[in-house]
């Protein structure tokens, strides 16, 4: 699927039944479409047309940020000035 190039008999392949009916790659070929890597144990994720490892895809639903490296959290500061008054922040990293 990525490469193009024929399968032979007896070479090692993936079949990727979330890519859709027949969608067969190389084991050398499937790879993230962003970095590269090699999948390994099945955990790939599959959209429009193109194959992600799981950091990747995440980043495709929210960004990711970039002073703590996680994706899309929110972060909830709760101060407290006095017994009566309790301020709550949210910072979002969307």
């Amino acid at each position: 699927q990525q490469c193009r190039e024929p399968l032979t008999e007896g070479q090692l392949s993936i079949k990727a039944e979330r890519a859709g009916p027949n969608k067969i790659w190389h084991a050398h070929c499937f790879v993230c479409g962003v970095c590269r890597e090699l999948l390994i144990d099945w955990n790939y994720f599959f959209q429009d047309g193109v194959i992600y490892c799981g950091r990747h895809h995440a980043e495709l639903l929210k960004p990711r940020c970039a002073g703590c490296d996680e994706v899309g959290r929110n972060i909830i500061i709760i101060i407290t000035i006095r017994r009566n008054i309790i301020i709550i922040i949210t910072i979002s990293h969307n």
